[in-house]
Protein backbone atom coordinates (compact mmCIF):
# COMPACT_ATOMS: atom_id res chain seq x y z
CA UNK A 1 0.00 0.00 0.00
CA UNK A 2 2.77 2.35 1.02
CA UNK A 3 4.43 1.50 -2.87
CA UNK A 4 1.55 2.19 -4.35
CA UNK A 5 0.07 5.41 -2.63
CA UNK A 6 3.32 7.19 -1.65
CA UNK A 7 6.43 6.23 -4.07
CA UNK A 8 5.90 3.48 -6.96
CA UNK A 9 9.78 3.09 -7.54
CA UNK A 10 10.02 1.67 -3.73
CA UNK A 11 11.88 -1.14 -3.63
CA UNK A 12 12.92 -3.46 -0.28
CA UNK A 13 16.57 -4.03 -0.02
CA UNK A 14 15.37 -6.46 2.65
CA UNK A 15 14.03 -7.84 5.92
CA UNK A 16 15.41 -7.43 9.52
CA UNK A 17 14.72 -9.33 12.48
CA UNK A 18 14.85 -7.46 15.89
CA UNK A 19 13.90 -8.88 19.31
CA UNK A 20 15.55 -12.17 18.66
CA UNK A 21 17.14 -14.09 22.21
CA UNK A 22 19.28 -16.63 20.07
CA UNK A 23 19.03 -18.49 23.95
CA UNK A 24 15.44 -19.02 24.11
CA UNK A 25 14.33 -21.78 22.53
CA UNK A 26 11.09 -19.73 20.69
CA UNK A 27 12.72 -17.48 18.98
CA UNK A 28 15.62 -19.50 17.71
CA UNK A 29 12.72 -21.63 15.96
CA UNK A 30 11.00 -18.15 14.40
CA UNK A 31 14.56 -17.61 13.47
CA UNK A 32 15.01 -20.63 11.52
CA UNK A 33 11.15 -20.67 10.08
CA UNK A 34 11.84 -16.92 8.73
CA UNK A 35 14.82 -17.76 7.66
CA UNK A 36 13.40 -20.75 5.52
CA UNK A 37 10.61 -18.75 4.34
CA UNK A 38 12.34 -15.26 3.45
CA UNK A 39 15.50 -17.08 2.42
CA UNK A 40 17.59 -14.22 0.54
CA UNK A 41 15.51 -11.35 1.45
CA UNK A 42 16.37 -11.60 5.46
CA UNK A 43 19.60 -9.92 6.24
CA UNK A 44 21.65 -12.67 7.42
CA UNK A 45 22.37 -9.85 10.83
CA UNK A 46 19.45 -10.05 13.67
CA UNK A 47 19.25 -7.39 16.35
CA UNK A 48 19.09 -9.23 19.33
CA UNK A 49 17.22 -8.19 22.55
CA UNK A 50 19.22 -6.37 24.63
CA UNK A 51 18.15 -3.97 27.76
CA UNK A 52 20.50 -1.17 26.61
CA UNK A 53 18.08 -0.28 23.96
CA UNK A 54 15.67 0.84 26.28
CA UNK A 55 18.58 2.53 28.62
CA UNK A 56 19.45 4.15 25.23
CA UNK A 57 16.26 5.53 24.40
CA UNK A 58 15.57 6.91 27.76
CA UNK A 59 18.83 8.81 27.24
CA UNK A 60 17.55 9.94 24.20
CA UNK A 61 20.46 8.76 22.34
CA UNK A 62 21.38 5.61 19.84
CA UNK A 63 22.57 2.34 21.30
CA UNK A 64 25.45 2.55 19.88
CA UNK A 65 26.41 5.67 21.61
CA UNK A 66 24.96 4.52 25.24
CA UNK A 67 27.00 1.13 24.96
CA UNK A 68 29.00 0.38 21.99
CA UNK A 69 30.42 -2.79 23.01
CA UNK A 70 26.47 -4.06 23.81
CA UNK A 71 25.14 -7.24 22.24
CA UNK A 72 22.59 -4.65 20.58
CA UNK A 73 25.14 -1.82 19.08
CA UNK A 74 27.03 -4.66 17.56
CA UNK A 75 23.95 -6.17 16.38
CA UNK A 76 23.09 -3.02 14.57
CA UNK A 77 26.65 -2.19 13.36
CA UNK A 78 26.65 -5.66 11.88
CA UNK A 79 23.13 -4.90 10.03
CA UNK A 80 24.46 -1.43 8.95
CA UNK A 81 27.51 -3.14 7.14
CA UNK A 82 25.45 -5.97 5.51
CA UNK A 83 22.63 -2.97 4.36
CA UNK A 84 25.88 -0.79 2.94
CA UNK A 85 26.56 -4.21 0.73
CA UNK A 86 23.56 -4.88 -0.13
CA UNK A 87 23.12 -1.38 -1.95
CA UNK A 88 26.58 -0.74 -3.15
Amino acid sequence: AVKHRYNPELKSVGIALNMVAPDEPESAQIVRSCRAHLGRSLFSTAIRTDRRVGAAALQGVPVIVNDCESDAARSYLGLSEELIARVQ
